[in-house]
């Protein structure tokens, strides 16, 4: 794609000289001042009058074709334009290429691939007069066509493969499924004003009733969405001015050749675009939600926003069925809480007397490992939660497919051990052990735990089992996860206590004598510090008919519900935010220093005199509005 260049047009001597002295003015003044800037950017700092008579402002018009003395050479009026240009020169055109010469050209120009030799042979022998029409039909009809020239487009548009990370989501393609509606627009022959217009705004369209193309209107705003933003910037408030930034060049600078971003700090210095129009601009991407979650305590996990692939009638009773269970998982979330409430209040009264039982038995061998002292892993990482107002470590799942982590544990005696996790899941997920390079039978769980969404403090103390025989010395475990269906749980820490037939024994004489709750007795003995189970865990501490009442009240009927949704594969896209917002100018590109007034949103005022400027909704980002008048037939830049 080619850009008009934009140079300022001369300015003269005295006009200049008083600029200078404007400019070494304002300086002064700023010393003096200590400010940032002398004064908020001005509406209209610029001779527009004067501006839109350079070149690349005025509407683009039909130009005249010129006259050529060998009208023979000429076909078409693009040829008279390089005739002319030629014979200006002194130049005479090259001779015509051959037909073999013609035919590796164009395929190899618009598919990127050589002709194969049939090829070759069926157009150099086709008498036809239109063989070389036919020949490009042909190749504008391969499918390579839009794989070769969609890539040119890809990277006006800063695509590039693999950047774009959705840690821990599944059912998503990630920017994969931009780059193939990129090839299939350019095979599909989309008019540009459609394309640019889904890219800044698909997802504002009215829905068709076509599946494909509605599908189509909301991977185009991945556009929005691939940016490269998360390497280095750690403050969120600063992350959020520069994902607008990022926006605004890639937007000004794919469909209209100018560099506004330049504004960011500053009234541009060589283009007539004010800094007020800079924040007008953000105005429209800060209405816009690119991130799936946006807060200021968040440290890490910044996940770009996706949207299901589905129709909206689809979706809506996909969100209905899923709000049906959450409604009965907040109901069995309040009998346990109570259960729990019960219980600990009861225990504690007690917790004397399980601690003077704890001592009647030898103490277990336990061997506790936080998830973060692993020694490898495959697509986890580190992240600090808040549970109960405190800061818990957990290793969490970084991107989709394979995960695993290893570490090196270290026991004191051999013997057959029981690790237990404490984990938060959002979702059934089968996850595989292997100790000292033997893999052992599939980690058990309760499934009744898991839930779409997951709180943290709603996470099982103990909610992963197994067996395992460790050597004295040194041991290496690994957990992993082959699916590319599910993910891997949030893990807080890991425990592992030894098998002691005579210890449970004995710890179940004790629990029988004393009325004591044998599991809860047992936890004294593992983890005296830390003995209560969680809300979470409380079931299996309860009395059976308890434990079988909720079961068949919640349990069952939520794991039937469950079994019933269909889930939608996910697609990168934008949407707008439930409440659009207008920025305060930023002073010096500051993101602390902002001035007292917001600027309404709005587009850039040099093109008034072209284009009506649009008014944008209350209600609304403006996306859809700068689409709009970016494809106006008027527009001197698009």
């Amino acid at each position: 794609m080619m850009h008009r260049r934009h140079n300022p047009p001369p300015r003269p001597a005295a006009a200049a000289s008083r600029a200078a002295m404007v400019v070494l003015g304002a300086f002064l003044l700023t010393l003096l001042t200590g400010l940032g800037s002398i004064a908020l950017a001005q509406d209209k700092p610029y001779d527009y009058a004067t501006w839109r008579q350079f070149w690349s402002f005025k509407p683009v018009t039909k130009p005249a074709v010129p006259a050529v003395e060998n009208k023979t050479w000429v076909r078409n009026p693009i040829d008279a334009f390089i005739l002319a240009r030629l014979e200006a020169q002194g130049v005479k055109p090259a001779a015509e290429a051959d037909r073999h010469t013609l035919i590796r050209r164009a395929t190899f120009d618009l598919t990127g691939l050589p002709p194969t030799l049939a090829e070759i042979a069926a157009f150099v022998n086709d008498p036809a007069p239109d063989a070389y029409e036919k020949l490009i039909r042909r190749l504008l009809d391969s499918p390579h066509y839009g794989e070769r020239y969609g890539r040119h487009w890809l990277d006006v548009v800063r695509y590039e493969q693999g950047k774009v990370k959705l840690p821990g989501i599944k059912n998503t393609r990630g920017e994969l499924d931009f780059r193939d509606y990129i090839i299939r627009s350019f095979n599909q022959d989309k008019p540009y004003d459609q394309l640019l217009t889904e890219h800044l705004a698909g997802d504002l369209l009215p829905a068709p009733a076509d599946r494909e193309q509605y599908f189509d209107q909301l991977t185009a705003t991945a556009f929005l969405s691939i940016g490269n933003w998360f390497d280095e910037c750690t403050d969120p408030n600063r992350l959020k001015m520069d994902i607008i930034d990022e926006q605004i060049n890639a937007v000004s600078k794919a469909f209209m050749g100018l560099t506004i971003s330049c504004a960011r700090c500053h009234d541009h210095k060589f283009d007539p675009i004010t800094e007020r129009d800079y924040y007008a601009l953000a105005g429209v991407f800060a209405s816009t939600r690119i991130i799936d979650v946006f807060n200021e305590n968040w440290k890490d996990g910044r996940v770009r926003l996706t949207r299901e692939k589905a129709m909206p009638a689809e979706v809506e009773s996909f969100n209905q069925q899923r709000e049906a269970i959450n409604a009965i998982r907040a109901e069995k979330w309040e009998k346990l809480q109570t259960l729990h409430a019960q219980a600990v209040k009861a225990w504690k009264e007690q917790e004397p007397a399980y601690r003077a039982a704890v001592k009647q038995f030898a103490p277990p061998v336990v061997i506790h490992k936080e998830a973060q002292d692993f020694t490898g892993q495959l697509n986890l990482k580190i992240t600090e939660l808040m549970h109960e107002g405190r800061q818990v470590t957990v290793l969490e799942p970084q991107s989709p497919g394979e995960q695993w982590v290893r570490y090196e544990i270290t026991s004191p005696v051999e013997g057959e051990f029981r690790l237990d996790m404490v984990a938060a899941w959002d979702e059934p997920a089968p996850l595989t052990l292997r100790v000292n390079g033997q893999q052992v039978e599939p980690i058990a769980r309760a499934l009744e735990l898991h839930g779409e969404g997951l709180a943290w403090d709603r996470r099982s103390r103990a909610s992963v089992a197994s067996q395992v025989m460790l050597r004295k010395g040194k041991n290496e475990i690994r957990v992993f996860n082959k699916s590319k269906d599910t993910t891997f749980p949030r893990i807080e820490s890991l425990r592992f206590h030894r098998l002691d037939k005579a210890a449970y024994d004995k710890l179940n004489e004790v629990a029988l004598e004393q009325e004591l709750n044998q599991m809860l007795l047992w936890d004294f003995a593992l983890s005296p510090d830390a003995p209560y189970p969680s809300v979470a865990d409380i079931l299996p501490y309860s009395h059976f008919a308890v434990w079988k009442s909720i079961n068949r009240q919640y349990t069952d009927r939520i794991e039937s519900m469950s079994a019933k949704l269909q889930w939608h594969d996910r697609i990168l896209a934008v949407a707008d935010h439930a409440a659009p917002t207008n920025l305060p100018i930023h002073i010096g590109g500051d993101t602390y220093r902002v001035s007292k007034s917001t600027v309404p949103r709005a587009l850039p005022v040099l093109f008034e005199h072209a284009v009506k400027p649009p008014a944008i909704p209350a209600t609304q980002s403006g996306r859809l509005e700068l689409a709009r008048w970016l494809t106006d037939p008027n527009q001197p830049l698009t």
